[in-house]
This record gives C-alpha cells, sequence and structure tokens, in this order.
C-alpha cells in the first residue's frame, strides 16, 4: 500500500525499488500522472533500470502520449528484447494508424488488421491478469 511505502521511503528517499513499487501501486490505484512521475524520477537517477524504463513507456501509451511511449519502449527493447514490449509497441503503432510498423514490431505474423486488432485484446487482457 502507499503507506508502506511511504514509510520505507522516509527512511530510504531515494530507494529506486521504493519509487518504483510505489508507482506501480499508484498506477494500479488509476492514479497515471503520479506513478509517470515517480518512474522519470527513478529512471532520471538511475537510467539502467529496464523494467522501469518499459512500464513508464507503457504508462505513457495508456495516456495517449504515444509517441513519448514508443521512445522508451524502443530504448528498453534495445536493451532487453521481449514479446511483451513488442505488443506493447505494435498496439502503440497500430493507435497511431501505422500499420506497417505494427506488423514489424508484432512479435508474432500479422495476416489482417482485424486479426492483429483481436489477437493484441487478446494478449493484452493476458498480460492485465499476469
Amino acid at each position: 500500500s502507499i503507506d508502506a511505502y511511504n514509510r520505507g521511503l522516509s527512511i530510504m528517499p531515494a530507494s529506486p525499488e521504493g519509487l518504483s513499487g510505489m508507482a506501480q501501486t499508484y498506477s494500479r490505484a488509476g492514479n497515471i500522472d503520479e506513478a509517470k512521475s515517480l518512474l522519470n524520477q527513478v529512471l532520471k537517477a538511475h537510467p539502467d533500470r529496464i523494467e522501469d524504463l518499459l512500464m513508464l513507456g507503457e504508462l505513457y501509451i495508456r495516456t495517449d502520449e504515444i509517441q513519448q511511449g514508443l521512445n522508451l519502449l524502443w530504448r528498453g527493447e534495445a536493451k532487453k528484447p521481449s514479446a511483451h514490449t513488442e505488443l506493447l509497441m505494435a498496439t502503440a503503432y497500430m493507435r497511431l494508424k501505422q500499420m506497417p510498423k505494427a506488423k514489424e514490431s508484432a512479435p508474432w505474423p500479422i495476416f489482417s488488421a482485424r486479426t492483429a486488432t483481436m489477437r493484441v485484446q487478446l494478449q493484452l487482457s493476458r498480460a492485465r491478469r499476469g
């Protein structure tokens, strides 16, 4: 909970793990702006934290700051490739109506825009459930 992170951060205010955990908690609670602020703070001090970079990219995409989110995802993908990141990038390009880039980024062959949309929705649904 936020209170637990606040207690921990009162002892170690610059803890990247504490700030990152608090950002995740804020994100789950729907306070995306606060989550983005905390992740930016973490990454300013610790630019090598790839998971935080990817999470921040995803949050930017969720708040329709798609190009900024894509820039972060590309940086993370260059250091730690993953199907999840590729899926997020494909989804972002689809939202920008850039289907060639979406197809290029997708972690599977895309046969049609409708099929791609259905697959992305299924993958995102699975990713959210854990």
